[in-house]
């Protein structure tokens, strides 16, 4: 996880990465202001976890899920050290390693 601290309190935004289980994003929930997942899994299944656990503020927690071919194609030229350009542009995300660039729309989904 990584969490940006308030200094009055709390955390102002916590990011997981991967398919964390609900009761940690519930108390993600309860602590931060904003809570952001990004999954390289079915966000439905995560969705769907939480709903049955009954997450503090689930409709207020941002899904972002990632192609499993966009992922695929950055571990084929992932080694021990990377140097990548990363660029966020209205839900689209680019990566550039070398000669390499790899695209992939940013699903998001809400509870």
């Amino acid at each position: 996880a990584l969490r940006k601290p308030n200094p009055f309190g709390g955390d102002l935004l916590w990011i997981e990465i991967g398919n964390p289980n609900p009761r940690k994003l519930h108390k993600a929930a309860k602590s931060s202001k904003e809570v952001k997942v990004y999954t390289y899994k079915n966000p439905e299944l995560l969705l769907q976890d939480m709903r049955k656990e009954n997450v503090h503020r689930s409709s207020e927690i941002e899904i972002y899920s990632l192609d499993a071919k966009f992922l695929d194609g950055l571990g084929e030229i992932l080694e021990r050290e990377n140097q990548w350009t990363l660029s966020h542009n209205e839900g689209s995300l680019m990566i550039t390693s070398g000669e390499n660039t790899f695209e992939a729309e940013l699903v998001t989904s809400h509870a």
